[in-house]
């Protein structure tokens, strides 16, 4: 199935609600921030210590009494310095102001969320006296999630969890949390590929997940995705025109003969240096040339 048959399908299906159990535990978070998250524009939930729990999670609105959505927590990264802050602005959304403030500088360590997803009608729970950060649920309670790419995606398109290599970890959570950030969700994925899809457009790229286990960053694009608007970008990497990366995974994109006797999936490899780099550089290639 290409890029553009995997996006008529998110268009066109019909929105039906999915009724789940509630997370055992939900974390209080409070506006805009919550708001922020589920919205996709903030994947980073900044706390003054790391935390251990990893897994879907519950989105509680400070105050209101209601869960309003979920997540997945899948890292804790920290403590972050003032540079580090200021290259990581597009997930945290923190100002410049917040990050010299005296008084805030203690929320230096990003809890990763990824996935998050708004409840179509929010689901109200007992607050225990006390409780801050963490509300223990119970996980009994049903809500219905607002649509999402994930419940759209037709059957053939896969998306079962594969379990990433152990030195592809901490690496690849980042790489994932800059994909969601910029509107893609993942629609497949193999050991040593994912498959991420824009939400709105029709682009899609693959990510190489062995790359990442060797701490680098490589973006493979459609081999019609134009270019130029990456040429003299800082951090960025582009392929020599007319040379492509050829991988029998990309089953996506289209196949030309290479070196063996049939055709093979062949796109764009482009590699970045830092996170900052990959944001720009997804954004820039949405711009029509």
């Amino acid at each position: 199935m290409t890029t553009r048959h995997a996006l008529q399908v998110f268009v066109c299906l019909e929105q039906k609600l999915v009724t789940k159990k509630l997370p055992v535990r939900g974390l209080v978070i409070k506006e805009p921030y919550v708001s922020w998250i589920l919205s996709g524009e903030k994947t980073w939930e900044m706390r003054s210590s790391h935390t251990r729990v990893r897994g879907e999670i519950a989105l509680i609105r400070q105050g209101s009494g209601l869960v309003v959505g979920t997540a997945r927590l899948v890292d804790s990264i920290g403590p972050l310095s003032d540079s580090d802050m200021r290259g990581s602005q597009s997930f945290h959304r923190m100002t410049d102001e917040s990050i010299e403030d005296p008084s805030k500088r203690k929320w230096r360590h990003a809890w990763v969320l990824r996935d998050a997803q708004a409840f179509h009608q929010p689901v109200s729970y007992s607050h225990p006296k006390g409780a801050v950060t963490w509300v223990q649920l119970g996980g009994g309670e049903e809500a219905s999630p607002s649509v999402s790419p994930a419940h759209l995606l037709p059957a053939q398109i896969s998306t079962r969890s594969v379990e990433p290599l152990a030195d592809q970890v901490p690496l690849l959570n980042s790489i994932e949390s800059v994909l969601s950030s910029a509107n893609y969700f993942k629609v497949r994925e193999t050991k040593k590929k994912s498959f991420w899809v824009h939400k709105l457009l029709d682009a899609g790229v693959f990510i190489d997940k062995v790359d990442a286990g060797r701490d680098r960053i490589s973006v493979i694009t459609h081999p019609d995705t134009p270019l130029s608007s990456l040429y003299g970008m800082a951090g960025v990497e582009i392929p020599v025109p007319g040379t492509f990366y050829h991988s029998s995974n990309m089953r996506e994109f289209p196949k030309r003969m290479h070196r063996g006797a049939n055709p093979i999936p062949h796109g764009h490899k482009i590699r970045v240096e830092n996170l900052s780099s990959l944001r720009a550089a997804l954004d820039a290639m949405l711009v029509p040339a």
